[in-house]
């Protein structure tokens, strides 16, 4: 709906959008994020969290699937401990959402 109102968005817009997630995920223990360019130069921007400490990137991805809602990302660099939020249609509440399921794998002790 809010595609056919308004178009796509500019990369810029995601860029101010994303910067209030990636400082959240930097708060969390274990996570490194940075907003990052699509890799084939288009005006698309995501934020890149690196996983570091006791859980693995794909035991992340995989977590945020295990609950509902599921959370998706891009899993193309989850082998070099990166995983990828597009949140061209994710809206505030929801990345919000996602801050807070990190925290609680982050949080848990059994790997």
């Amino acid at each position: 709906e809010e595609y056919l109102a308004h178009g796509s968005e500019s990369g810029a817009s995601m860029q101010e959008r994303l910067k209030p997630f990636v400082e959240a995920i930097n708060n969390l223990s274990d996570l490194t994020a940075k907003i990052v360019q699509d890799g084939a130069g288009r005006d698309i921007y995501r934020a890149s969290v690196k996983v570091d400490g006791r859980k693995t990137a794909k035991e992340v991805i995989q977590a945020l699937k295990a609950e509902s809602p599921a959370i998706y990302t891009r899993e193309y660099q989850a082998n070099n401990g990166i995983i990828e939020f597009d949140i061209r249609s994710v809206n505030q509440e929801e990345m919000n959402k996602i801050v807070q399921r990190l925290q609680e794998i982050m949080d848990t002790k059994e790997k």
